[in-house]
């Protein structure tokens, strides 16, 4: 389960605040469904995305969990974007974590900058914010019962009824 926050984010609406909620995506593991609500044209699969916070540079949202299962392995990359929520669906990314994985954040809490693509490289730009990481609790689920691969060994014979 963890616990996350925003810190500084960037002001996105006219009121100088913003609508702050984050999506976690990582690289699609199997072959989807061609247009299943999770799956995107770039491979990417969303794997939890958070509540809206309403006018906050400092939101704080509700725990979420994110399994091993979800993401493929320990050390698979998944990414965290926090968009400005705007209501004609057309969200403003305030900034993007690329390439985590669990054992990155294991030890947390952490710290991470978020990085807007679109500003990176301006003078006197560094970060758009930050998310931060505030506890990580390690959940007890217990793992389903391994399945038995059982195999039949089939013999077929074939034979012509006679009518009477």
């Amino acid at each position: 389960q963890i616990e996350a926050s925003g810190l500084g984010l960037d002001r996105k609406d006219v009121s100088g605040k913003s609508d702050p909620f984050f999506v976690v995506t990582a690289r699609q593991q199997q072959q989807g469904v061609a247009g299943s609500v999770n799956s995107t044209n770039s491979g990417m699969v969303k794997l939890y995305r958070s509540e809206v916070i309403s006018k906050s540079l400092n939101p704080a949202w509700v725990p979420f969990v994110l399994s091993v299962n979800s993401i493929g392995s320990i050390d698979a990359p998944f990414s965290i974007h926090v968009y400005d929520f705007d209501r004609d669906a057309g969200h403003d990314l305030i900034g993007s974590i690329v390439g985590l994985t669990l054992r990155d954040v294991m030890l947390g809490p952490f710290r991470f900058g978020l990085i807007n693509p679109k500003k990176k490289g301006r003078v006197g730009y560094s970060t758009s914010g930050a998310f931060v990481l505030n506890t990580i609790t390690e959940l007890n689920v217990v793992p389903p019962p391994p399945t038995l691969s059982t195999a039949y060994k089939l013999k077929c014979a074939v034979a012509k009824l006679d009518k009477k």
